[in-house]
C-alpha cells in the first residue's frame, strides 16, 4: 500500500506553505486547534532548516510533536533557494508506521505535502524476497534440502502456504511486498525463506530486480520529498557517508534531518560500532572447504579467480583451517589467562590489551581480512556469472552467490569485531565465557558521542533532535554527554501540556528493597493487593528482568494470572491488541513486560489507568560498559550517568499513564528506594508534577474531590466471591493442606472430578490396585528417553505454566482441559502427585508412563528439566547457565523427577526413604514453582544423571 493510497482525498497543493496556513487549514478541516507548544516546535524546526543548524527540543507528550515538527520543516523546505527532502527519524518500525498512517495523510489532506513525494524507509528485511519465495515451490526447499550448506529449515508451523499465498498475492499486483502492508499472518518462516536479506540478495542477477519490492522502495526515495526513515537506517547512511562508499542507504545527496524519540540515539549510534568476534564459532569456516572445491571445479570460475590477486586456491581450504586452528588457540589462551567473573566477562575497562595479546588479535584479523578479500573476490565472479549464464548454470552460480554474501557477512563480523578490539581509539573492551566454554572478544564506544561526533555533526545538514525526555531536573548535561551535542546547537524545554497532578504517585511501604531475599515474594503480594483494590481495568506492570517477571507471574493467583499477558516470547503489538480487546469487552486485564514497553506504548483511557513500576530502571551492576564509565568519570558517576540514565528511563515508564487530557490514575512504584535514598530529591524533580501518596485511600479522595469519571478506570461488571481451593484427596495418602493460613483469594475453579482429562486419575487407579507395590521392571536408556521425548510439549514454554503450551495440544492428548490454567492444576494436585509418585515408583514404565506423561506437565520445572535431560541423552548441548553446586541441585532433582529415573538402580532412589516427611512438610506449605538459580543449575544435575545412565548401561 503506497501513501497516496492512504489518503481518500487531498486538497490542492499549497504554493508556499507556512506555519500559519498549515495549522489554519488543519483547523478548518479537521478541528484540531494548535497547542503553544506545538507552535514553537514547529518554530525552532523550521529556523534549524532554514538556517542549516542544530536544535534539540524536549516536547511533552500531548504537545502533538509529530504534525508541530512536519509543519515546520515544511516551511523552510518550501521556502528554501535550494530545498533539500526532509528526513524523518524514528526509533522504531512503529512510529514510522504511524506517521505514514496518520499524520502525512491530514497533512496532504490540506495540500502542505504531495503524497506521491512522500516514501518510507524500512530496513531490508521488512521487505519480500520473490526469488527466495518462488524456491518454496520446490519441494525440495519445503524439506530444508535447497542446498548442501543450508543449515536450518526454512519453513515452520505451517508456514508454506502462507509464503506461497503472499507470493501469490504479490505476482498479481494484490501486495506491494512492503511486510508491514500485509493484511495476514506473518509466516514463521519470513527471515528464512519470504524476507529479503544480503545474505541472498544477488542484485541484478536476479531476474526479479526491476520489480523486487525492496529495490522498488529505493527508487522512489530518489525523488522524494519526505522520507520517513528510523534511526538505523540514517545512522547506516551516514556511516556510508563517511566512508566515501558510492552506495548509500538514502539516495538523496543532503536532506534535512529530523530524530524523533531522539533520547534513544546515543545508544542506537553505539550499537553501529559494537563489534563481536565469536573465537569459538568455526563451523562456517569449516564449511569453506567444500564451497572452495565446488567454485573451484567450475571452469569459469576458477578462470576468473585466477587472475584476481586477492585470490589464492588454497584460501578457502588451508586459509581457512589456518584461520580455525589461530581462533581457537586464542580462545585457550584466554579462557586459561583471564579471571572471569561470575556472569562470565573479564573486562580490561577503557584501557588497551598487553601487547602478546593485542599481537596476537592483529595477525588472526590479518587473515581475517584475506578471507574478506577473498570472498569479495568470489562474490564479484559469481555476480558476472549468474549475470551472463542461463539455465541450470544461472540456477548454480545465483545459489552459490547467496552462499558467498552469507560467509562474507560472517567473515566482516569476524574482521570487524578482531579490528576493533585492537584499534587505538577509545573503546570498552571485554571478553565473554559463555557456560560451554564459548569465548568472544566484544568491543563498543564508551558513549554515543565518539560515534555522532564523526557521523553527524562534522557534516552541513540540518538536525532536529525531538523527544518527551531529553533533559534530567532542567538540565541537557547529560544527553550532551551522551550525544556530544555542539555548543552552538539551540536547546529548549517546551512546557507540559496536560495536568499531571491527575496522576496519582503512588509509594507504598515496602519491607524489602529490590535484590534482597524476599523482595520477590514481596512484590508479589504487592502486586495482588493493586489488583484487589481495583484502580482501574487496564494495568501495566513493568518489570526490568525478564526472569524476574516470569517468576512473579507464575506465583500470581489464578484468577489474576489469567488475566495477565506476559511479553515473553510474543510480540508487543499482538500483547497490546489482546489487552484492546479484553478492554473493549468489558474485562479487565494485565499488561506485564520489559523496557521496550516503558516507551512508545500509547494507552489512553480505560486502556491504562494504573502503571506498576516494580524496581527503578537502573544498568545492570557490574556491566563492563557501566564499569568504565564509572571508572572514567569517577565521582561524579553516579548522578551525572547512573541517576541520571535511570531517571531517563523512568520518566518514560511514568509517561505511559497521561496519554490524552483527560487521563487519570494511578502510579505505583514498589521500589523503596525512590523515597528513601538521598538521590530522592533529584528524582522527584525530574517527574512530572503528580500528586503523591502512600496509600491509595489518597488517589479514591483524589478522583473524588475531582469529579473524575472513575467509569474510565473499567470496573468489572461483577466478581464471584472467590473460595478457597483445596487438595482433592484419592485413596493415595494426602497430608493436610496449609489451612491455617490465611486463604488465597482466587476465582471459584470446578471440582477436579467434573474436569475432563484428570491427570492424576489413573495414578490413582494404579494406587487403589493390590498390585501396585511391585518389582520394577528395569528401565532402558532407550525406554526412558522415549518417555521423556513424549512428556515435553509441542509448544515449549516452561517457564511459564499457565500458558496455552500447558493445555490441550492438537498433536497429543491434552494434559488440562483447553483454557484452565496449569497453575489451577499445580496448586492443587502436585502435592498429591508426590504421594502418588512414592507409592507408584515400582511399577513398570509400560503401567505407568501414559499417566506421568499427563502428570508431569503441570510442573515447569520437571518439563524443563525432561528437556534437558533429553538434550544430554542425546549427546546435544545445552547453553543455559547455573549458578548452585551441582550436587545440591541433583538431591532436589531426583526428589521432583522421581518418576523419570531409572527404577532399576538404588543410586538415583537412594533419597527417597528420607524424603516421605519432607513430602509431608511440602503438602503443608503453598505449591511454588522452584527458584530461578534451581532451574538454571538443571543443566548440570542432568548431565550427571545422563552419565550416570550410560555408566550403568554399560555395566
Amino acid at each position: 500500500m503506497t501513501v497516496t493510497a492512504k489518503i481518500s482525498s487531498a486538497a490542492a497543493l499549497m504554493p508556499l506553505p507556512t506555519l500559519t496556513d498549515i495549522f489554519s487549514a488543519m483547523t478548518d478541516r479537521f478541528g484540531l486547534s494548535p497547542r503553544a507548544s506545538q507552535l514553537k516546535l514547529a518554530a525552532y524546526v523550521r529556523d534549524a532548516v532554514s538556517s542549516g543548524g542544530i536544535c534539540c527540543v524536549e516536547a511533552p507528550t500531548g504537545t502533538g510533536k509529530t504534525l508541530g515538527y512536519l509543519a515546520g520543516a515544511l516551511d523552510a523546505q518550501a521556502h528554501s533557494g535550494k530545498p533539500v527532502p526532509i528526513v524523518v527519524a524514528t526509533a522504531t518500525v512503529g512510529l514510522q508506521e504511524q506517521i505514514i498512517r496518520h499524520d502525512i495523510p491530514r497533512l496532504a489532506a490540506v495540500g502542505a505535502v504531495d503524497p506521491r513525494k512522500v516514501a518510507v524507509a524500512k530496513g531490508r528485511g521488512r521487505y519480500f524476497c520473490p526469488r527466495t519465495a518462488a524456491l518454496l515451490e520446490d519441494k525440495k526447499m519445503q524439506d530444508g534440502q535447497f542446498d548442501m550448506f543450508q543449515e536450518d529449515k526454512h519453513v515452520a508451523d505451517g508456514g508454506v502456504q502462507v509464503a506461497l499465498d503472499m507470493l501469490h498475492a504479490w505476482r498479481n499486483g494484490e501486495w506491494d511486498g512492503d511486510r508491514d502492508n500485509w493484511n495476514g499472518t506473518i509466516p514463521s518462516c519470513w527471515e528464512s525463506a519470504c524476507g529479503a536479506s544480503s545474505d541472498t540478495c544477488v542484485n541484478r542477477a536476479c531476474e526479479h530486480f526491476d520489480k523486487c519490492p525492496y529495490m522498488g522502495s529505493r527508487q522512489k526515495l530518489a525523488t522524494a520529498q519526505v522520507i520517513v526513515a528510523n534511526h538505523d537506517i540514517v545512522l547506516a547512511d551516514l556511516a556510508q557517508r563517511a566512508e566515501e562508499q558510492s552506495t548509500t542507504a538514502l539516495p538523496p545527496k543532503s536532506y534535512a534531518l529530523i530524530f524523533d524519540e531522539a533520547h534513544n540515539l546515543p545508544e542506537k549510534a553505539v550499537s553501529t560500532k559494537r563489534a563481536c568476534a565469536r573465537l569459538s564459532d568455526t563451523d562456517w569456516l569449516r564449511k569453506l572447504e567444500p564451497y572452495g572445491e565446488a567454485t573451484l571445479s567450475t571452469a569459469r570460475m576458477a578462470k576468473a579467480l585466477s587472475r584476481s590477486t586477492e585470490f589464492t586456491p588454497d584460501v578457502f581450504s588451508v586459509g581457512a583451517a589456518l584461520l580455525v586452528s589461530n581462533m581457537e588457540s586464542l580462545a585457550r589462551y584466554l579462557g586459561d589467562t583471564l579471571k572471569f567473573s561470575a556472569s562470565g566477562t573479564s573486562s580490561w575497562g577503557l584501557t588497551e590489551p598487553e601487547p602478546a595479546l593485542q599481537s596476537r588479535v592483529i595477525d588472526l584479523c590479518g587473515q581475517a581480512v584475506q578471507l574478506l578479500n577473498a570472498l569479495k573476490t568470489a562474490a564479484k565472479a559469481y555476480a558476472d556469472y549468474a549475470e551472463e549464464a542461463g539455465g541450470a548454470e544461472k540456477a548454480f552460480a545465483v545459489r552459490m552467490l547467496a552462499q558467498t554474501y552469507k560467509f562474507q557477512r560472517q567473515a566482516k563480523e569476524l574482521q570487524a569485531g578482531l579490528e576493533y578490539f585492537c584499534a587505538r581509539e577509545r573503546r570498552v573492551r571485554w571478553a565473554t565465557r559463555t557456560r560451554d566454554d564459548r569465548i568472544m572478544l566484544n568491543t563498543q564506544p564508551l558513549e554515543g558521542q565518539e560515534v555522532l561526533n564523526e557521523l553527524l555533526w562534522g557534516i552541513e545538514f540540518p538536525v532536529s533532535m525531538v523527544s518527551a525526555t531529553l533533559q534530567i531536573a532542567g538540565s541537557f548535561e547529560r544527553f550532551r554527554d551522551k550525544t556530544g551535542l555542539p555548543a552552538h546547537a539551540v536547546t529548549a524545554a517546551l512546557p507540559p501540556v496536560f495536568d499531571y497532578s491527575r496522576g496519582y504517585l503512588h509509594m507504598p511501604e515496602m519491607q524489602y528493597e529490590p535484590g534482597f531475599a524476599g523482595y520477590e515474594a514481596e512484590l508479589r503480594d504487592k502486586l495482588e493487593r493493586l489488583y484487589r483494590a481495583d484502580v482501574a481495568q487496564g494495568v501495566l506492570v513493568l518489570f526490568t528482568s525478564r526472569e524476574s517477571m516470569r517468576r512473579v507471574a507464575r506465583a500470581l493467583p489464578a484468577d489474576i494470572a489469567a488475566l495477565t499477558l506476559v511479553q515473553d516470547h510474543r510480540p508487543v503489538p499482538e500483547l497490546v491488541a489482546q489487552h484492546r480487546a479484553a478492554i473493549d469487552a468489558g474485562k479487565r486485564s494485565i499488561l506485564m513486560g520489559l523496557d521496550s514497553m516503558s516507551e512508545g506504548l500509547d494507552l489512553p483511557g480505560r486502556y491504562c489507568g494504573h502503571v506498576v513500576i516494580t524496581r527503578l530502571p537502573f544498568a545492570v551492576p557490574g556491566d563492563p560498559v557501566e564499569e568504565a564509565r564509572r571508572e572514567h568519570l569517577g565521582k561524579d558517576w553516579f548522578e551525572h550517568a547512573y541517576l541520571a540514565d535511570m531517571l531517563t528511563m523512568l520518566i518514560q515508564g511514568t509517561g505511559r499513564l497521561i496519554r490524552r487530557e483527560d487521563d487519570f490514575g494511578v502510579i505505583s512504584v514498589l521500589d523503596k528506594r525512590l523515597w528513601t535514598k538521598r538521590y530522592c530529591k533529584v528524582a522527584f524533580a525530574a517527574l512530572p508534577d503528580f500528586t503523591r501518596g502512600e496509600k491509595l485511600k489518597g488517589y479514591f479522595e483524589m478522583v473524588k474531590t475531582r469529579g473524575l469519571d472513575k467509569t474510565s478506570s473499567g470496573k468489572p461488571k461483577t466478581e464471584k466471591t472467590p473460595v478457597k481451593l483445596e487438595v482433592v484427596k484419592g485413596s493415595a495418602p494426602a497430608a493436610p493442606v496449609a489451612e491455617s493460613k490465611p486463604a488465597v483469594k482466587q476465582t471459584a475453579a470446578p471440582a477436579v472430578s467434573s474436569l475432563p482429562d484428570d491427570p492424576l486419575a489413573n495414578l490413582r487407579r494404579f494406587a487403589q490396585q493390590p498390585t501396585s507395590v511391585q518389582s520394577s521392571t528395569v528401565c532402558s536408556i532407550d525406554m526412558l528417553r522415549h518417555v521423556v521425548t513424549r512428556v515435553m510439549p509441542f509448544a515449549k514454554g516452561p517457564f511459564a505454566s499457565h500458558e496455552t503450551a500447558y493445555l490441550a495440544e492438537s498433536k497429543a492428548r491434552p494434559c488440562l482441559p483447553a483454557g484452565t490454567p496449569a497453575t489451577t492444576f499445580a496448586e492443587r494436585q502436585m502435592p498429591e502427585a508426590v504421594i502418588l509418585a512414592l507409592r507408584l515408583r515400582n511399577l513398570p514404565w509400560t503401567a505407568t508412563a501414559p499417566a506421568w506423561l499427563q502428570v508431569l506437565n503441570l510442573r515447569a520445572d520437571l518439563l524443563q528439566y525432561a528437556d534437558v535431560l533429553r538434550s544430554h541423552l542425546q549427546d546435544l548441548e545445552d547453553e543455559r547457565k547455573a549458578h548452585l553446586p551441582a550436587d545440591v541441585c541433583e538431591q532436589q532433582l531426583l526428589r521432583g523427577f522421581a518418576g523419570l529415573a531409572y527404577p532399576g538402580h538404588e543410586a538415583l532412589f537412594d533419597a527417597l526413604s528420607r524424603i516421605e516427611a519432607d513430602v509431608m512438610a511440602v503438602l503443608s506449605e503453598p505449591f511454588c514453582l522452584p527458584s530461578r538459580d534451581f532451574m538454571l543449575e538443571m543443566p548440570t544435575a542432568a548431565q550427571a544423571l545422563a552419565r550416570t545412565l550410560r555408566t550403568r548401561k554399560a555395566d
